[in-house]
């Protein structure tokens, strides 16, 4: 249990030095658009694409041509050491 509330913690301490509140997190279900159409039909780039960009770079492809979404949630597990790692 020690273990789970460790992690909890790290999880919260590194979303508020971001700066972000729970309100307002930078996790995107998916990468948004770089275009939209604006109300007057024009193209524009999207300010949420700007602002993935800012936070997570610029999307990168995987193996068969789709982007990767960086913000999507990870799988947080602890080896038998107590480490923290990332699953993929």
């Amino acid at each position: 249990m020690k273990n789970k509330i460790e992690i909890l913690v790290l999880i919260f301490c590194m979303l508020f030095s971001t700066g972000c509140s729970l309100s307002e997190s930078i996790y995107y279900g998916e990468i948004p658009k770089k275009f939209i159409i604006n109300s007057k039909g024009e193209k524009i780039e999207n300010p949420e694409y700007k602002r993935y960009v800012k936070y997570w770079g610029v999307p990168k492809k995987d193996k068969n041509g789709n982007l990767i979404n960086e913000s999507a949630p990870k799988k947080v597990i602890l080896d038998r050491n107590d480490n923290i790692k990332f699953a993929e």
